[in-house]
Order: C-alpha cells, then sequence, then structure tokens
C-alpha cells in the first residue's frame, strides 16, 4: 500500500534510497517465489488437492500484487511525480486496495479451513471436497472485490484530478469523501485479522486437550495435520511439526500485516498527519508477507515440498555436470 504525496516535477531522476531497494528485493523475491511454488503445484497432478487450491488462489494474488503493485511501489519511490497517467494510477489503486483485501481474505479461508479440520475432523474428511474450495476461493476474491471495487470507482470518477503528475494516491483525510470507505476497508481487514488469531488460539488449545489425552483416539489422529499434510498419515512428530508451522503462519500475519493496518485506521479517526517514514515501513512490511506465504505454505505441505526438493536436487545435479 502506498499514500505517497508526490509533488516535484515530472521528468526527474529515479532516487535510490533504503525503500527503494528494500521494495525492488521484495519484489524480486515475492516474484521469483511465488511463481515457483504456484507454477509447481499447477503442473503437478498429485499436488492439486482440495486444500492446495486455496494456496493456488493465495498465490495468484501475490503474484498479480507483486507483478503490479510492488513493481509500481518501486516506481513510485523511485520518483517523486507520477508520470504513467491516470488509468494506470487506477490500476495501482486497485493492487494496493483490492488486491490486498484478496490477500487478507485469502488467508482468512485457510485459517477458516485449519478451524474445520481440528473442530470438526470426521465431518472435514468428508464434506471438504475439491469443489467446495474452489467456491470458498471465489468467494473470497468476491467479498474483497465488492468491498473495495466500489471506492476505487467512485474515487477516479468523482475525488481523484485527472492530473495525477504530483501523486498517485486516493485522499483519505478527514475532509475527503473517501475517509469513510477507507476506514471501512481497513477495519474489515482487522476483524479478519483477529478472527484468525481466535481461530489459531482454538487450534492450539484442540492440540493441548489432544496431548492430555481428552479427545478419542480415532478424533485426534486429525487435529489438526490432516489438511496441513494433504491427508497424509497423522503422527506424532508431524502434529509438533503443524502446529510449529500454524504458529508462523499467524505470528507472521500479526507481524507484518497488522502495524500497516492499524496505522491506516487511526490516522483518518485522530486526523493525524501521515508520517512518511512510518508509511514506509509499514508498507514494506505488508508487501513481506507476499515473500513469506509460498515459503511457509511450501513448509506446511509435505507433497509441496518433497517435489521443490527434487526440483533443487535436479537443478544442482544438472548445474554440476556441466562443470
Amino acid at each position: 500500500m502506498s499514500f505517497a504525496n508526490n509533488s516535484s516535477g515530472v521528468y526527474e531522476t529515479p532516487k535510490w534510497t533504503y525503500v527503494s531497494i528494500v521494495s525492488l528485493i521484495i519484489t524480486i523475491l515475492s516474484g521469483v517465489f511465488n511463481f515457483l511454488v504456484l507454477a509447481l503445484v499447477i503442473r503437478k497432478k498429485r499436488l492439486r488437492t482440495s486444500f492446495n487450491i486455496y494456496i493456488i488462489s493465495l498465490l495468484t494474488a501475490n503474484m498479480m500484487f507483486t507483478v503490479i503493485g510492488n513493481t509500481l511501489d518501486v516506481y513510485n519511490d523511485l520518483w517523486s511525480s507520477w508520470g504513467l497517467g491516470f488509468h494506470v494510477c487506477t490500476l495501482y489503486m486497485y493492487a494496493i486496495w483490492t488486491l490486498t483485501s484478496c490477500q487478507i481474505f485469502m488467508h482468512f479461508v485457510i485459517s477458516t479451513n485449519r478451524f474445520c479440520a481440528a473442530a470438526f475432523p470426521i465431518k472435514y474428511r468428508h464434506k471438504h471436497t475439491y469443489l467446495m474450495a474452489i467456491y470458498l476461493s471465489l468467494g473470497a476474491w468476491i467479498a474483497a472485490h465488492l468491498i473495495t471495487l466500489p471506492g476505487i470507482i467512485i474515487d477516479a470518477e468523482k475525488y481523484r484530478k485527472r492530473d495525477v503528475s504530483k501523486g498517485c494516491h486516493i485522499d483519505v483525510t478527514i475532509n475527503s469523501g473517501q475517509q469513510h470507505w477507507m476506514i471501512c476497508v481497513q477495519l474489515s481487514s482487522c476483524v479478519v485479522i483477529a478472527c484468525i488469531m481466535l481461530m489459531y488460539s482454538f487450534i492450539m488449545y484442540a492440540q493441548k486437550l489432544h496431548r492430555q489425552k481428552v479427545f478419542p483416539k480415532n478424533r485426534a489422529a486429525s487435529i489438526p495435520n490432516e489438511a496441513f499434510t494433504s491427508g497424509a498419515t497423522a503422527t506424532k512428530t508431524l502434529r509438533a511439526h503443524a502446529a510449529t508451522l500454524l504458529t508462523v503462519i499467524t505470528a507472521s500475519l500479526v507481524v507484518f500485516w497488522s502495524p500497516a493496518t492499524l496505522y491506516y485506521v487511526i490516522v483518518p479517526l485522530t486526523d493525524g498527519i501521515w508520517d512518511t517514514n512510518i508509511v514506509a515501513v509499514t508498507n514494506m512490511m505488508f508487501n513481506f508477507q507476499t515473500v513469506m506465504d509460498p515459503i511457509i505454505m511450501a513448509l506446511a505441505v509435505s507433497d509441496i515440498r518433497q517435489h521443490i526438493w527434487k526440483v533443487v536436487h535436479r537443478f544442482t545435479k544438472a548445474t554440476g555436470n556441466t562443470e
């Protein structure tokens, strides 16, 4: 996300700062990691399971945001003026508002999937299907568009000036017509993150009960590893591994997303002043989650992890043969 208010002339040389350099690194890493995992899951028929549909949907949102949002973020950091025109500015707004909402809602769907696997393991095995995963993923995308797209369209048609050379952004100050829309969007993100934390707490509590032998063995066997290991036989080692990965997922969302989400709610509500340094840091933290997602998902799903190691092994072997 970016609220940079550029005000200098159109013609200037790019300014390489720590913000633009880090943004470029995040863009490259995000593009490479998301593309590799996404291509692997789509290409290998064995990996196209019902749970991996959520991974495909999430990584697709990440790829689209990387190509559009992160790339234009780098441009916005390098130049203090916007020279790409009105329509590209609208595309930029779509990326930093709608595509990021798609990412947030897909994480919510994945966390809900974990919750159902822990709370209702037997029903989950029988009821969760490939088609259901597709419908839930589509629902997340539709919900994100319904919440964010009206504000972007209204901004382009009513509030934003046709000459955007001084900066591509949505005016969300206290006196703008977009303030309430932006607060609603950000509050919805806060609610989603809070729900993810609550579901994580429940799943960890279920894990604790399992360790205490409260659940019957035939029911506890799938809490919560069944979905995280693509249907593999649950063992004590895998349970501990899944719990650790689940902790990393939730922690990464809280660490990387919460600062930006809370900051963009607090400042408009208090009519505060946008601090460019805080905006830059929170934006980079938010965008870094697109780098973490493919890494975490690759580690979480054993089949994906095994295929990645095979690809790495073949690559290193081929490289060794050429030398």
